[in-house]
């Protein structure tokens, strides 16, 4: 257990030491990194299996939440509706949804 303590404060001043040393430049380049991945635009992923668990809520045409524009899209392979009848985006988030008087 002493030695695990020992090996993390020794790592740590270390990790001080080199970055007491760094310009203003270096530490933008190093916290100011682009991340990139290897996941195609949710747009133009139509394979329901590949559907990642990204929750970014669209509100589409027929007023039904869906949690990404990639299973949206699954929806119409699954309904196989004609093109001019495809669900749609509206906009990004939640459908807003009234209650109609007699619905409460």
């Amino acid at each position: 257990m002493d030695f695990g303590i020992t090996f993390i404060l020794l790592l740590a001043s270390i990790t001080v030491e080199a970055y007491r040393n760094a310009t203003a430049q270096e530490f933008q380049n190093y916290y100011m990194q682009r991340i990139e991945d290897d996941l195609p635009p949710l747009e133009q992923i139509f394979d329901c299996n590949k559907c990642p668990r990204i929750y970014i809520p669209v509100c589409a045409t027929d007023n039904k939440t869906y949690t990404n524009v990639c299973w949206m899209n699954c929806m119409n392979l699954i309904t196989k509706q004609d093109e001019y009848d495809y669900v749609r985006v509206q906009y990004v988030g939640l459908c807003l949804q009234f209650l109609e008087p007699y619905e409460y």
